[in-house]
């Protein structure tokens, strides 16, 4: 598997566990948990007993007098590593540990179709058996998972390669797709909370033929559709498919269809503008609430929102700093807070900067290689760095963890 620090599964264990000495993962509870459900001082948390994968996030409206709504925040481990080599094992225990250890209630899984299946299509076996114990972990520790398959990734076609040459909507590839939603389902259980079709689909339709991306939304719909319909799916389980959040500010008659026929929105919020330029770290304070805005119905109640990776730089390339990264991180939890009922999952992209052919491979994504600021912007959102050492936004995102810790 080509990208596995993005996902930090390797050898059959999780970053989110150590390794036994028979091979098995082995879960790490944060300190300030236990078992039984109960606070430091022994009484019950508010939110013992129930279970963060059944959480129903349908209901948008939240009256005056109601509890407090979950907000699952998260942190997507992505493991230190350096120029010359990708992340070792013991960088990517390090990493999940780290987040565990911080409070973490929610993980975030990105895979690409072809890293989830061979070039004919057919699913892989490691791959899945490293996600079904990925899946266990979470499912014992009542922790929350959002499983993204990439079905494009950003402007990339992410199919098979014996795919690639039949249309979106054609019988083999739809067969396929099914196949691979089958294959999850027999691996995830009620901690998989979303499930979410593409990654920032919005920039491949922005690229592809107005037949390519009709084709590519009736592909789509079907998905959501048949995943509705299996009787393996977990009871809790929303499904949706990821667009950017300017997209979704912006409109257009693919997102809404494809709005339309799912369960939740979800979406990622990596904001630039002036190409590869962030904007004012207050931008998630207009932004959020703009993108609520776009999306109520007739003034009536927003959707759920789930945010599958929130990032922001903190190179001085690009106009930014580890300061200005940190007062992003404070206006978004801060926008959050006044919205929680509306955010039910916040994934925060990432625990540390890219290196290497991962940044490189991250800047192809974007189809932005020829841009020079391109590998400072989109490999300087860790919280901290390649090498491991801590920026400014750690500490903002281990309040945020705290905060929204209960419930």
């Amino acid at each position: 598997m080509t990208n596995a620090w993005r996902h930090g599964i390797f050898a059959g264990c999780t970053v989110l566990s150590a390794c036994g000495a028979g091979g098995e993962p082995e879960l790490v509870r944060p300190p300030h948990e236990d078992d039984a459900g109960v606070d430091g001082s022994g009484g019950q948390r508010p939110d013992a007993g129930i279970q963060d994968a059944d959480v129903d996030v349908s209901d948008a409206v939240v009256s005056t007098d109601a509890p407090v709504s979950p907000v699952r925040v998260g942190i997507v481990p992505v493991p230190a590593s350096t120029e010359d080599a990708g992340p070792s094992p013991v960088d990517r225990t390090a990493a999940l540990l780290d987040v565990l250890g911080a409070g973490a209630r929610a993980t975030t899984l990105v895979y690409r179709w072809d890293e989830l299946t061979d070039d004919l299509g057919n699913p892989r076996a490691e791959v899945f058996g490293a996600l079904e114990s990925w899946a266990t972990l979470h499912r014992d520790a009542g922790r929350s998972l959002l499983l993204s398959i990439a079905l494009v990734d950003r402007t990339r076609d992410a199919r098979p390669s014996a795919l690639r040459g039949s249309s979106w909507d054609g019988v083999l590839v739809e067969a396929a797709a099914r196949r691979l939603v089958d294959e999850a389902f027999t691996h995830f259980g009620s901690e998989l909370v979303f499930l979410s079709f593409g990654n920032e689909v919005d920039r491949y339709l922005g690229r592809a033929s107005a037949s390519q991306g009709e084709a590519f939304v009736r592909l789509a719909q079907h998905l959501l559709d048949h995943a509705r319909a299996s009787s393996a799916r977990p009871s809790a389980l929303r499904v949706g498919v990821t667009l950017s959040v300017e997209a979704l500010v912006a409109a257009s008659d693919a997102n809404a269809a494809l709005i339309s026929a799912s369960d939740v929105v979800v979406a990622s919020y990596l904001p630039r503008e002036d190409g590869v330029r962030p904007p004012a770290p207050s931008a998630p304070a207009t932004d959020l609430v703009a993108l609520l805005s776009s999306l109520a119905v007739d003034g009536g109640p927003t959707p759920p929102i789930v945010l599958q990776q929130v990032g922001y730089p903190s190179a001085s390339e690009v106009g930014s700093s580890p300061e200005a990264q940190r007062s992003f991180f404070d206006s978004l939890f801060q926008t959050v807070a006044g919205h929680r009922e509306q955010f039910p999952f916040v994934s925060v992209y990432a625990l540390h900067d890219l290196a290497g052919q991962a940044c490189s491979m991250e800047v192809e994504a974007y189809a932005l290689a020829s841009d020079p600021n391109a590998e400072a912007f989109f490999c300087s959102v860790g919280l901290r760095t390649a090498s491991g050492a801590p920026k400014s936004a750690w500490n903002a995102v281990l309040g945020a963890l705290a905060t929204f810790h209960d419930p």
